[in-house]
């Protein structure tokens, strides 16, 4: 099974390059098309999201470990569990290296079981730190994804509940988007929706 929907595939005028090295030099257009659920607590799939855990970048990995003392407690689960141990060679991250995190009771090993949501969440939250400080990059954008230098949907979301409600993929992750690669890079895809056929993508339903 591919882990990206295929779609028409649209070159950008200049690379972008995320705050951490992520590099994006076409999209697919169903980013603009399909819909998505921003508030997906909402819905009641128990984060089916969170099923496969997820891929990350070694430096996300090692980040994370540098804030085991904190999170081991709370997490209740020991850091020698957070990650699997093979290394993944992908160019599609910054490093080159990837690993995938643990599943724990068919939920990523960071899911909060409890709660609902990402953990890592509400744990920098408590820290006082910016989320993206320890919530993976991929989590963020999720369901935008990249692969060979393209943003796209990952094809995880035609199983999920959320799909095809609230608004577009690209509407409702501008915020992260803008984060990773600047307001510039919004901008510019917000005027290469305007200019394609799925702009009824875009916006409440």
């Amino acid at each position: 099974m591919k882990a990206y929907v295929e779609d028409i595939v649209i070159a950008l005028k200049s690379t972008a390059v995320s705050v951490n090295g992520v590099c994006i030099h076409e999209i697919d257009e169903g980013i603009f098309r399909q819909r998505y659920c921003l508030h997906c607590l909402d819905f009641s799939c128990a984060d089916m999201c969170c099923t496969y855990g997820c891929r990350v970048d070694v430096t996300e990995r090692d980040r994370l470990l540098s804030y085991a003392r904190e999170l081991e407690p709370k997490l209740g689960i020991p850091a020698s569990g957070w990650f699997q141990d093979y290394i993944i060679e992908d160019a599609d991250y910054p490093s080159s290296k990837a690993v995938r995190t643990q599943v724990k009771n068919d939920k990523c090993v960071f899911n909060d079981q409890k709660l609902r949501g990402c953990f890592l969440h509400r744990f920098a939250a408590g820290l006082g730190l910016d989320r993206h400080t320890l919530k993976p990059m991929i989590c963020a954008l999720f369901p935008l994804g990249w692969e060979e230098g393209r943003l796209l949907v990952d094809s995880l979301l035609e199983e999920l509940p959320c799909n095809e409600h609230g608004v577009s993929v690209f509407e409702a992750q501008k915020e992260e988007l803008g984060y990773y690669f600047g307001r510039a890079f919004v901008s510019q895809l917000q005027d290469i929706a305007s200019h394609t056929d799925s702009k009824i993508g875009l916006g409440t339903p």
